[in-house]
């Protein structure tokens, strides 16, 4: 379905959401059926054996892998780890399931369309049915892990790197600039929550809230004292010798407010390269 992306305070009321498509997109379309995969876990042993984990792994050791993974064709997803720099195979990279490739009763691949055509480079299908998808595998990941023997061992985790993303935490979307957004104010909001949320959508017109609490929208008030004391200095500033050529020559130049701290060294580079006509710190 297309929906905004729902943005929650929390994992408990995301995944909750999640689901609640998820069985929405089954339910909508015949022999479309939910998949669950389970991750496999190993350990390596004291005689350099793989051996399949029996212990119960936290959920923090391997983020980005879920232990149980619920899936189906037309769901939206995104990346949960960086697989691929290069290609925009990046956390946090969205996309649609279109299609599986089984291997042994099991789904070997993962066919995903996505949102950003530029993302997928050289894993791109050149033709057929999944033209321009990507064949998503498993992905392993490691970490260690104490035993109850006192022994520390290397642990692994095999899984799909994706999660649905019909809904999402505020955090999880930090990086992210979204046509449609529905923001969900119920929960605990912590400073500046709110801020990071509402900047997530593009326009105005694509923004939706519910629940709303004026009070959910807070900021840091330490924070806010030494960012207007900052302000204040940045008024004592000598005029660099490019922003000086930047008014001669009628161009543009845009500063965004971002790091403050780092404000005085960013107007010495710019003031040594006057080749920069546009620029914008942010």
């Amino acid at each position: 379905p297309d929906i905004p992306m729902h943005l929650f305070a929390d994992n408990h009321k995301s995944n909750e959401f999640n689901k609640k498509i998820l069985v929405h997109v089954s339910n909508s379309t015949i022999n479309n059926p939910i998949h669950k995969i389970v991750a496999k876990d190993t350990y390596v042993d004291k005689y350099d054996n793989i051996v399949v984990s029996k212990r119960k792994t936290n959920k923090n050791e391997f983020p980005g892998l879920a232990e149980i993974l619920e899936i189906c064709i037309g769901v939206k997803i995104m990346l949960t780890v960086n697989l691929d720099i290069s290609a925009g195979l990046v956390n946090s990279a969205m996309g649609k399931i279109i299609g599986f490739k089984w291997n042994n009763k099991e789904i070997y691949e993962i066919y995903i369309l996505f949102e950003d055509c530029k993302i997928g480079g050289k894993y791109k299908e050149s033709d057929g049915l999944y033209k321009n998808c990507v064949a998503l595998r498993r992905h392993t990941g490691y970490d260690f892990a104490n035993y109850e023997d006192d022994t520390t061992k290397i642990i692994s985790r095999t899984q799909f790197p994706i999660k649905l993303s019909f809904g999402c935490t505020i955090h999880k979307t930090q990086s992210l600039s979204l046509d449609s957004v529905a923001i969900d104010f119920s929960g605990k909001f912590m400073n500046n929550m709110a801020y990071v949320a509402l900047s997530r959508c593009k326009t105005f017109e694509g923004l939706t809230l519910y629940n709303f609490d004026a009070k959910k929208i807070s900021t840091n008030k330490k924070n806010l004292y030494y960012l207007e004391n900052d302000f204040r200095k940045l008024k004592d500033l000598p005029i660099p010798k490019t922003l000086q050529i930047f008014k001669k020559e009628d161009t543009c130049i845009k500063f965004f407010y971002h790091i403050i701290q780092s404000f005085n060294s960013i107007i010495a580079y710019i003031d040594k390269y006057e080749s920069y006509l546009d620029f914008d710190i942010g």
